[in-house]
């Protein structure tokens, strides 16, 4: 585990308590149980299993195993709704696979804990400037 993690681990407790509307005495609860625990972790092991074993920690203070869920439904559905339109650019790419690949990256690169912000108001021309360099076989910054 890197020991940026330690900070990015932290912050994600205060976005969770955020987005939970935990009050202050419940949000300093999951700020501690995160801390108290990350000081004592075993630190070869990498930050997802780490944060796995901190989630079992923190369920009951913010009474769900998953905060995400209706967010993460939201957007499944989001881009559910956007599959015909994902197939037409992969059918049309000179090389599906590689095009598939590259949609597959770029869903998993959204990761709503993350450190960076997600402008939760993604549409089809939004992929526009990735789709059009998959259509002319070049590469993405993905």
């Amino acid at each position: 585990m890197h020991q940026d993690c330690i900070e990015c681990d932290i912050n994600q407790m205060k976005k969770i308590s955020a987005f939970q509307q935990l009050d202050k005495q419940k949000e300093n609860q999951l700020i501690r149980t995160a801390q108290d625990y990350l000081a004592t972790c075993d630190r070869t092991k990498t930050n997802p299993e780490i944060m796995g074993e901190l989630w079992a920690l923190i369920k009951d203070v913010i009474g769900t195993d998953n905060p995400y869920k209706e967010m993460k439904s939201y957007y499944n559905q989001l881009v559910l709704s956007m599959s015909d339109m994902l197939q037409s650019l992969i059918d049309q790419s000179g090389e599906r696979l590689e095009c598939g690949l590259k949609l597959a990256i770029a869903g998993n690169l959204i990761d709503f804990a993350a450190r960076h912000r997600f402008a939760g108001n993604c549409s089809a021309p939004d992929i526009s400037p990735v789709s059009g360099n998959i259509q002319k076989g070049g590469r993405s910054n993905l």
